[in-house]
């Protein structure tokens, strides 16, 4: 059986985001010239549980990218795709 060879990542980054826990929520009425204006009110606190991510950079010929979560290639993930493209 042949094995496929994997050649070390030239760069690697991780990042973890804390869960929060929102105690009460509000989107203020009114109208705003600009959606940057807007805002919320709310009230919560952040815990120490949360999502950790890794991204592997390895030298290729092409320009793509593969995602995968749990080790599972996945084809819709719509904000890792996007945080890679743009």
């Amino acid at each position: 059986m042949a094995s496929a060879l994997v050649a070390a990542p030239v760069a690697v980054a991780k990042a973890f985001s804390p869960g929060h826990i929102t105690g009460f929520f509000e989107i203020p009425h009114g109208s705003y010239s600009h959606f940057l204006h807007k805002g919320s009110k709310g009230a919560g606190f952040s815990i120490d549980r949360g999502i950790a991510t890794t991204a592997y950079v390895y030298e290729s010929a092409k320009t793509d990218y593969r995602i995968s979560i749990n080790g599972i290639q996945n084809e819709n993930a719509e904000v890792s795709s996007w945080v890679v493209e743009e």
